[in-house]
This record gives structure tokens, sequence and C-alpha cells, in this order.
């Protein structure tokens, strides 16, 4: 059986080109009850959007491309 996968040599060009070295400390509690805390979104766009909600992030994804949500959605983006 044979697998498609890239060359040794192409590994590190993608690798280098994609990510960036961390020389900041990590920390993160992953204990959260989610009853306080149901869920978290990361972003590394400000915005400035008050009481953002779970319906607001299906447009948000779209607008971050560059697309206009359908009608139907009822959440709005908090990138705009």
């Amino acid at each position: 059986m044979t697998f498609n996968r890239p060359a040794p040599q192409a590994i590190p060009a993608v690798v280098d080109s994609y990510l960036s070295r961390n020389k900041l400390a990590w920390s993160a509690d992953h204990c959260a009850d989610a009853l306080e805390v149901p869920g978290v979104l990361f972003c590394n766009c400000p915005f400035t959007a008050s009481g953002p909600a779970l319906v607001d992030l299906a447009p948000s994804i779209l607008a971050a491309f560059g697309l206009a949500a359908p009608v139907s959605m009822t959440g709005k983006s908090i990138l705009t």
C-alpha cells in the first residue's frame, strides 16, 4: 500500500513558512466550569462588539473571508 506524502525536503519549507516559534511562556486553564464559561473564541482580530453571541460566529467567519452572510442568518459579524 502506498500513501501520497510530501518529500522530506519539502516539509521544512512548508513548516517554516506557516509557523513561527513562540518564545513566550504558555499558560491556560482547561478546567473551567462549562456553566461559567460555555465557550471560548480565540480571535487575532480586534473587535468592539458588545455581547457577541453564538449566532454571530458564522457571519463573522464569512466576513473574515470577505463574504456576505445570507439574509437567513440572524447574527452579525463582530469584525465589522
